[in-house]
């Protein structure tokens, strides 16, 4: 299968990507990601390209030094050379990449070690913090209060399982909202607010647990395609019925789709160049203490 140029990134250029910025750019484990990307071709590009042509590949990285929060982005060219270069390394002053999964965990278990929030939660007479998710959300910018600002803040949702295998999400810890720097998982404060308690709820997402038994009064239902599929997917080129698309995928977007065409008797024509869910926010819109710096 020859590659495509609208073929998402794969795993060794992702590495490549990273190995040229640090032989270029020095840089180093204090520097984070928060994302590699496809630097897709033009629409003109596109048309101009056949099968067997060569593919011309870019990354673009968004990366930040852990060491004075200062943000950049860079573009990588990954065939224009031997080894690959630095196209381009734009300084973004002000700009906040993306938390991370990594710092999700990190600062999960930072905070469950942490003296202060130990201490504060065995206020609520919670002790075990094995059964406890800290769960770490970024401040909206203009939410940043004047004493941090130029830090990577983030705050902090306390739960807490009922049993080791259960939800984490079964039980909110109010009134506890550890403030934390992301780049070095210090501990800034714990900012409080009302006690709401723990009441005895049943949270758990598991069947069963509400009534102690399963519903019986659904039929089965039963999807299965004994012939095989109506669709065929060769490399990330997707063909069903008379509809043909390129799949492709990226952090922010998830799933992309590109040039999408339908076979009108013969003539396949073009339905769109380019289609994703561009962006989805939610603003929680709760004004209180819990809720009132979280947007998704």
């Amino acid at each position: 299968m020859n590659q495509h140029p609208l073929d998402p990134l794969t795993g060794e250029e992702f590495r490549e990507v990273a190995a040229i910025l640090a032989r270029e750019k020095g840089i180093t484990p204090a520097w984070r990601y928060a994302s590699i990307e496809l630097v897709e071709p033009t629409k003109a590009d596109l048309r101009s390209w056949g099968p067997g042509d060569a593919v011309a590949r870019s990354a673009l990285a968004v990366l930040w030094n852990r060491e004075d929060n200062q943000a950049y982005e860079a573009v990588v060219d990954l065939t224009g050379g031997p080894g690959g270069s630095v196209a381009s390394w734009t300084h973004r002053p002000g700009a906040i990449p993306n938390f991370t999964v990594d710092e999700w965990r990190e600062c999960d278990e930072a905070m469950r070690a942490h003296p202060e929030v130990i201490a504060a939660l065995a206020e609520r007479g919670i002790t075990d913090t094995s059964l406890l998710l800290i769960d770490v959300w970024t401040y909206a910018g203009a939410l940043v209060p004047e004493r941090y600002a130029g830090k990577r803040l983030g705050w902090c949702d306390v739960w807490r399982r009922a049993t080791p295998e259960g939800s984490p999400y079964a039980h909110s810890v109010a009134g506890i909202k550890p403030i934390v720097d992301m780049n070095t998982m210090e501990l800034l404060e714990i900012d409080r607010g009302p006690d709401g308690g723990s009441p005895d709820v049943q949270g758990e997402y598991a069947p069963g647990p509400w009534t102690g038994e399963l519903r019986t009064d659904r039929k089965p239902l039963e999807i299965t395609q004994p012939q095989g599929a109506s669709f065929a997917i060769d490399g990330h080129e997707l063909t069903w019925q008379r509809w043909k698309m390129r799949i492709g995928f990226n952090y922010r977007e998830g799933l992309t789709l590109h040039q999408v065409t339908y076979d009108d008797h013969g003539e396949e024509r073009s339905i769109a160049h380019r289609m994703s869910f561009a962006e989805m926010v939610v603003p929680y819109r709760d004004a209180s203490f819990e809720h009132y710096r979280r947007t998704a």
